[in-house]
C-alpha cells in the first residue's frame, strides 16, 4: 500500500459491533437447538436445514402457525441450500440439501393423517469435491431434475430417481460442468 503513496492507515478500514445479548424468548418464537442456515417452501410446508446439519420440516396448524413434523440429522456438517419440490400428488414432496460436507441429499416426505415422515431418498457422490451452496429441484413431465453448484464453480445436473426406486446412490445420472 505505501508504494501507491497510501499510508496502511487509509488503506484499512476497522468496523466494530459491540456485542448484544440474545433475545429473550417470548413464547413467540421457537426456540432451535442451531442457527438456521436454509430453507425452503413449498405446498404450505416449510423445509428447514441448520448448522448442525439437521433438516426440519414445518406445515401450518389449524389453531396455531407453524409445528414442526419431521426432524433428522442429515449431513455431519452445516446445511448450505435446501430446495424442495411437490411430488406426485399432494400427500407427498422432495427435499433436496447440499452440504459443507460436500454431500448432496434428496429426502422424500410423506404427509400422512395422523404423521408425516422424513426418509431418506438418495445419495448423490462424485460430484462435488468441495461444499455445496446452491441447489434447485425441478419437475418436467413428472420427472424430477436438480442442479446443484459448489464453492469451487462446478455445476453438476442430476436425474432424480422415483421414489420407490431401488437406485440409492445416481453417480450414472450426474452431468459435470464447470
Amino acid at each position: 500500500a505505501r508504494r501507491e503513496g497510501l499510508s496502511f492507515e487509509k488503506a484499512v478500514e476497522i468496523q466494530y459491533f459491540p456485542a448484544r445479548l440474545a433475545p429473550q424468548n417470548d413464547g413467540e418464537t421457537e426456540a432451535l437447538p442451531d442457527w438456521i442456515s436454509a430453507m425452503s417452501n413449498s405446498n404450505n410446508t416449510l423445509c428447514t436445514g441448520s448448522c448442525d446439519g439437521s433438516l426440519r420440516v414445518f406445515q401450518h396448524g389449524e389453531k396455531v402457525g407453524l409445528v414442526q413434523h419431521d426432524v433428522i440429522k442429515a449431513h455431519s456438517q452445516a446445511v448450505k441450500c435446501i430446495s424442495s419440490s411437490s411430488g406426485i400428488d399432494s400427500s407427498q414432496f422432495m427435499i433436496a440439501s447440499g452440504s459443507m460436507d460436500h454431500t448432496l441429499l434428496t429426502h422424500s416426505h410423506q404427509k400422512g393423517d395422523i404423521k408425516s415422515t422424513l426418509a431418506l431418498h438418495a445419495v448423490y457422490s462424485g460430484g462435488h469435491a468441495s461444499s455445496i451452496n446452491s441447489v434447485a429441484l425441478s419437475s418436467v413431465n413428472g420427472s424430477l431434475t436438480m442442479a446443484s453448484g459448489d464453492w469451487n464453480g462446478g455445476l453438476c445436473i442430476w436425474k432424480v430417481p422415483q421414489v420407490g426406486s431401488s437406485q440409492n446412490s445416481v453417480e450414472d445420472n450426474m452431468e459435470k460442468h464447470k
